[in-house]
């Protein structure tokens, strides 16, 4: 299964979703692009089970996936910055636990953050009409 987070804004919790079924996270794809604004803008994200990110944590153990984009300014004007990145996970999770995608910036317009987590359930299931 596939579950999608979508944030516009710098918040803890920009997005939340709940695990459907019991099973194992086997990856993220995060998302992250906007437009700096100013020498060292930066934008970061964050896929955890925790309510508040952990950005600047030591020895958090929610965190699951997470990535910055600095920025560098030499001449007046912003532009466009982005990264995609994909982490395979093999985590046990379970039913009704919340993923929550955690948006920072600095001097960034036009964030847009996206998680595709995926999943796998336990056992087997029957197929499931989404379209």
């Amino acid at each position: 299964m596939i579950h999608k987070l979508f944030g516009s804004a710098a918040l803890d919790g920009a997005a939340s979703i709940d695990i459907r079924e019991d099973g194992r996270i086997t990856g993220i794809l995060l998302v992250l692009t906007g437009t700096g604004l100013q020498d060292g803008s930066f934008l970061r994200g964050e896929v955890s089970f925790s309510s508040t990110n952990g950005f600047t944590s030591n020895d958090t153990t929610a965190a699951l996936i997470g990535n910055e984009l600095s920025y560098e300014l030499l001449t007046s004007g912003g532009s466009n910055f982005g990264a995609t990145i994909f982490v395979p996970l093999d985590e046990p999770a379970q039913s009704g636990e919340r993923l929550y995608l955690h948006v920072g910036a600095m001097a960034v317009s036009g964030i847009r953050a996206t998680a595709f987590v995926y999943t796998d359930a336990k056992g087997s299931r029957p197929s499931v009409r989404r379209r």
